[in-house]
């Protein structure tokens, strides 16, 4: 149709919306009253156009959490994670 109107072509014809199945696992683990290591890691149906998220299939993601209580602040916790997308 394009062609013959010269407009760009509507992607919106012949896409679907399609649900897209996965799995995801969470762990969390207390080390020391203080200190817990937390990691993710999920996996998604590769032949589904995603729809309303971003195009990633596979995520692993892990880090530390680490309390004020130590430094007085006992209401804090301040962490640091790394995280791998693969599409």
């Amino acid at each position: 149709m394009a062609a013959l109107t010269g407009a760009p072509a509507d992607i919106a014809a012949v896409r679907r919306y399609t649900s897209r199945g996965g799995i995801s696992l969470n762990v969390e683990q207390q080390i020391l009253p203080d200190l817990g290591f937390f990691a993710c890691a999920g996996l998604a149906t590769d032949n589904v156009e995603p729809y309303e998220f971003t195009d990633v299939d596979r995520t692993i993601a892990a880090g530390f959490s680490l309390a004020g209580t130590r430094r007085g602040r006992p209401n804090d916790t301040v962490g640091v994670a790394g995280a791998i997308n693969g599409i």
